[in-house]
């Protein structure tokens, strides 16, 4: 896959509303190859302002540019790939299907992006390319939008709620996607109302409150800002828990209990003898 230098994405003053206002002066600005999150509980606004950035809605405020273009304009809708919070209904379709649907939609040769069945066995779902997905659960289902965008691999990517219906081992993927893309150049801007691990990686957080910005900046800078972080500890013991704690208290930090980290319960998922 090529790597791309120059795909951005930038918002100003972005405001929507129905009866009452949902998003008041959002804005964004994102180069290529970094990944920005978007955070905040139900109803913060997050769905509304991907929707406006994908050229979904049209903004009552300000003005969005997707890699100097206008996204309600076919030609720039190309250059980028919107997953929505709700799947799509193609349920008569076989899985590898659906990705070369999405495939032909961008008018991608077959030298472009990756092939349907590679980008489904990048999801686990290889060896189930054949079947409807009228068959598959929630979850797979999400998959195979993922293994779509990653099949039609746009420069900019914008995903809403993206590890809605995954399970732990499918939120891991998602998180080795994002990355990987990332290191391609791809500028990538997803929405969430997890914290922790779904922030891996992440080089601008905007947090969303009631439809305005509550705060812009770094995860680092969050970090600062609220005095709360989360340290992920894999091949640990219960004693080396108990003296991360013990120090952390030692220093005037309030620890909250331990818990099993998602990679955590992967591993207890996962089969015992590594078979699927």
């Amino acid at each position: 896959m090529r790597r791309v230098e120059t795909a951005f994405l930038v918002a100003e003053g972005l405001g929507f509303e129905y009866r009452e206002p949902v998003l008041v002066e959002f804005s964004v600005l994102a180069a290529a190859g970094t990944l920005t999150i978007l955070a905040g509980t139900n109803g913060a606004g997050k769905s509304t302002a991907l929707s406006l950035l994908a050229g979904e809605f049209t903004p009552r405020h300000g003005h969005v540019r997707i890699c100097g273009g206008d996204p309600r304009k076919a030609r720039t809708r190309r250059e980028f790939f919107f997953l929505a919070e709700t799947a799509r209904d193609l349920h008569w379709l076989s899985a590898r299907e659906a990705v070369d649907l999405h495939r032909d939609l961008y008018g991608l040769s077959k030298t472009d992006g990756l092939p349907a069945v590679e980008a489904l066995s990048r999801l686990g779902l290889g060896s189930v390319a054949g079947r409807r997905l009228s068959g598959f659960s929630k979850g797979m289902q999400r998959r195979v939008e993922l293994a779509a965008a990653v099949a039609c691999d746009r420069p900019v990517w914008l995903f809403d709620e993206p590890e809605s219906g995954l399970d732990p081992e499918g939120r891991l993927a998602l998180q080795d996607l994002l990355l990987e893309a990332k290191a391609r150049g791809r500028t990538l801007l997803v929405s969430t109302h997890l914290g922790g691990t779904a922030l891996r990686g992440a080089d601008q957080l905007i947090v969303l409150r009631r439809g305005r910005t509550r705060f812009q900046g770094t995860v680092q800078e969050a970090m600062r800002v609220t005095g709360c972080m989360q340290l992920e500890v894999r091949d640990s013991t219960e004693a080396l828990c108990e003296r991360l704690k013990q120090t952390a208290q030692e220093a005037g930090a309030q620890c909250a209990e331990a818990s099993l980290s998602a990679a955590g319960l992967q591993r207890l998922m996962a089969p015992a003898d590594g078979s699927s």
